[in-house]
């Protein structure tokens, strides 16, 4: 059977990688230098959604990371897309649009081009809430496990880390070693 493709089409390489990756790639850098993972907030994720993850205590945050502890890992995935290959993408809009939505594509380019400089190599756009709002917050301590009890087995011991941090021992060498699929655009 012949091999078909069609030319010029999106590659994608996936890999799966620890929540821990994730969080270092996404977390700010150090020596004032940004993260490696950047988000595209306001032209690729609306805002309200940001406000869903934070109401009611953070609920759907918890839910989300209880839901990883439980295995739905491998079922999650996060797209992150190389900032060359966004710019390229944003010069074309530009190159195609005229009067004002020209002039929305070249503050998207403004926008990438400080966030490249300060370090970001890609661009999440599929994950950005679950990254940003729940995994990053919850690996820096901002909230703990809630929701049901969450029964998990250390040494064939067996504890509920419900209301447990990420800093507490059991969760954190639980929860560092979770993979998910990442997709990855060349």
């Amino acid at each position: 059977m012949p091999t078909i493709k069609a030319l010029d089409s999106a590659e994608f390489d996936l890999q799966t990688t620890t929540l821990q990756t994730l969080y270092d790639f996404g977390s700010r850098g150090k020596d004032t230098k940004g993260s490696q993972i950047d988000r595209a907030t306001g032209f690729l994720q609306r805002l309200a959604q940001v406000q869903a993850w934070a109401a009611a205590d953070r609920i759907k945050c918890k839910e989300y990371i209880n839901s990883l502890i439980k295995g739905s890992n491998l079922l999650d995935s996060f797209v992150c897309v190389p900032e060359h290959l966004l710019v390229k993408t944003v010069n074309e809009r530009i190159d195609t649009t005229t009067h004002e939505v020209q002039k929305a594509w070249i503050a998207v380019k403004e926008y990438i081009e400080k966030r490249v400089a300060n370090g970001a190599k890609r661009f999440i756009i599929d994950g950005q809430n679950r990254l940003f709002e729940a995994i990053i917050p919850f690996f820096d301590n901002e909230f703990p496990l809630g929701g049901t009890s969450l029964v998990i087995s250390v040494d064939g011991e067996t504890v509920d880390v419900k209301g447990r941090y990420f800093k507490d021992k059991e969760v954190e060498d639980e929860n560092g070693k979770i993979r998910v699929v990442k997709g990855l655009s060349p």
